[in-house]
């Protein structure tokens, strides 16, 4: 049943190949799309014609840093980053009837924090490439 009111953040998730990214605390897609300025000399006032240009679109994560997850682990991503893997994901919360994202995409940055006494933690981003389909969750 789709999910109804206000989206629980916990329930969002992004999915790697399949398999959901371990241990996450946050994650966030963003899509933009930029506008390329129309100017010519029968335009010349001070307002500025726009038209629609490129999209383009990243994912994030941040985590908790552990070797023992039964899901996409730290190491995975980084190796995805190192051999330049194009990556397949989806960003849903996985309920049947709400909205989710598919493509796929390069793990283009992988960040590892870990302060004394205190939680490891890594962060990663997923540079888009190609587009983005909107499906319904069945």
């Amino acid at each position: 049943m789709a999910t109804s009111g206000v989206v629980n953040g916990t329930d969002l998730r992004i999915y790697k190949g399949g398999t959901v990214i371990g241990r996450a605390t946050t994650c966030s897609l963003s899509i933009s799309r930029e506008m390329r300025e129309i100017l010519d000399k029968d335009n010349t006032g001070s307002w500025v014609t726009s038209a629609p240009g490129r999209k383009s679109a990243s994912l994030s994560s941040d985590a908790f840093f552990t070797y023992d997850t039964t899901n996409v682990k730290p190491e995975t991503l980084f190796t995805d980053l190192d051999n330049g893997t194009l990556v397949t994901w989806r960003f849903t919360t996985d309920e049947a009837g709400d909205k989710a994202w598919d493509g796929s995409g390069y793990v283009t940055e992988f960040s590892v924090n870990a302060g004394v006494e205190e939680n490891s933690t890594y962060s990663v981003t997923i540079t888009v490439s190609g587009p983005i389909t909107l499906v319904t969750e069945s």
